[in-house]
């Protein structure tokens, strides 16, 4: 439930410079008495403009929740001074709905872990790679007439175009990286398999006015060979509450040397039949 709400706040235009944030578990003590809200929202518009909103769940595999479950949280409400409660339940009994119904503060929400999975998830895959995992070659490209560029030194600071880096190191990883990541702009990654890759890129960069300590370049041929992978993790379960949204969890695959796990939020899903 948090995971669902904190997604609708994070997509809603109209909160977008207001505070607000999701707590779960949350305990209050007013007047002596012990509260605990399941989860609990704030929203802060500003100028003293506070919405609460809280949420309480009975994940209850063969119980539904009862006209007690709607009376204590009618009591949370008024306790916090909250404007909306929502009680969250696979099932209610006939004097649940009739409790909550004269409470316009209160909704019942049906929840479910047999959703069907969204179908475009089936072809979402992850794309993870290690900066650090590519091998770069510069040939540098010397004005007519100047000395070769073999001459070069490796440690010097580099002026290009007026731009100063302190080390051709500084000065060529951004190029890298930069490379890459317009290479893999024209990889068909769905297409591939789980698994690891290595793909090459060349560029050739000319320059203005550049030098490398007191040499002067003319430009440089640049070629990367880079590793990158990919994880297609499976939905490994899924909670649905209607009209609120539905929360779809992945397992835990590997890429490359590290674990992933997803979370995917879908909102405004059809009420549960049934």
């Amino acid at each position: 439930m948090k995971g669902i709400e904190t997604a609708l706040l994070a997509m809603n235009p109209a909160v977008q410079s207001a505070n607000y944030r999701v707590e779960t578990r949350k305990v209050f003590v007013i007047e002596g008495v012990r509260h605990e809200v399941d989860v609990y929202v704030k929203v802060e518009l500003g100028s003293g403009y506070d919405t609460i909103v809280l949420f309480e769940c009975k994940n209850w595999q063969h119980k539904p929740a009862g006209k007690n479950d709607v009376i204590i949280l009618s009591e949370k409400l008024k306790a916090l001074s909250a404007s909306k409660g929502y009680l969250v339940a696979r099932g209610f009994t006939r004097d649940a709905k009739a409790q909550a119904k004269p409470d316009k503060r209160i909704s019942l929400l049906r929840a479910s872990d047999t959703a069907p999975i969204w179908p475009q998830l089936e072809y979402i895959h992850v794309l993870g790679r290690d900066r650090g995992d590519y091998k770069a070659n510069l040939v540098f490209i010397a004005p007519a007439g100047a000395i070769p560029t073999s001459t070069v030194p490796l440690n010097g600071a580099v002026m290009v175009d007026g731009d100063r880096h302190s080390s051709i190191d500084d000065f060529i990883r951004p190029l890298v990286e930069g490379a890459i990541v317009e290479r893999l702009a024209t990889e068909a990654t769905h297409e591939l398999p789980a698994g690891s890759y290595r793909r090459h890129v060349s560029r050739r960069l000319l320059f203005n006015k550049a030098a490398i300590g007191d040499v002067a370049v003319s430009g440089l041929n640049l070629q990367v060979d880079f590793g990158f992978h990919i994880a297609r993790p499976a939905i490994e379960s899924v909670f649905d509450v209607e009209s609120r949204g539905r929360i779809y969890k992945s397992e835990i695959t590997k890429l490359g040397p590290n674990y992933v796990s997803m979370t995917y939020v879908l909102r405004g899903v059809s009420p549960i039949a049934g």
